[in-house]
């Protein structure tokens, strides 16, 4: 073999573990103390699953940034399963929902969105959308979009 050959294979090896690595989806695992789950802050947003709430699973969403979120959590590879989901959430606000279906082990998708600065009509719609908001949303509303794939562990 050429010398420009091995140096061509030898480079086009290691682009693609690069990218093969760089496209594995990061889950972070998260354990449970005596039923309760804190997901680490995202965007500002604290989120807090418990197992063993008395009114059933509870999911409590704390918005600690000065305008409005939405919260969408989903079973990751089911998304027909909504775990939460509050289109608008105002600034330091919180958000509960209580007798949801989830479980131990299950890798949840959780997309936080915060808002821009938008009008009472807008936040009117927001409200109005449901379940489904993120569907609906326009982009140029949102001034953050995160994402995050969890599993929550039992402790």
């Amino acid at each position: 073999m050429s010398r420009n050959l091995v140096i061509n294979l030898f480079v086009t090896a290691i682009l693609s573990f690069l990218v093969l690595n760089g496209c594995e989806k990061k889950v972070i695992n998260v354990p449970a103390t005596e039923g309760i789950a804190r997901l680490p802050v995202i965007g500002n947003v604290e989120i807090i699953l418990d197992f063993e709430a008395i009114g059933g699973k509870t999911v409590t969403v704390k918005n600690g940034n000065d305008r409005g979120v939405g919260v969408y959590i989903v079973k990751n590879n089911d998304p027909s399963i909504i775990i939460f989901s509050d289109g608008w959430i105002g600034k330091r606000k919180s958000s509960v929902h209580t007798g949801i279906n989830f479980e131990y082990g299950w890798e949840l998708k959780v997309t936080v969105v915060i808002y821009k600065d938008l009008a009472g009509a807008i936040i009117a719609f927001i409200n109005a959308l449901g379940p489904n908001f993120l569907d609906e949303i326009k982009e140029f509303w949102i001034e953050n979009r995160y994402e995050k794939t969890v599993v929550i562990e039992k402790s």
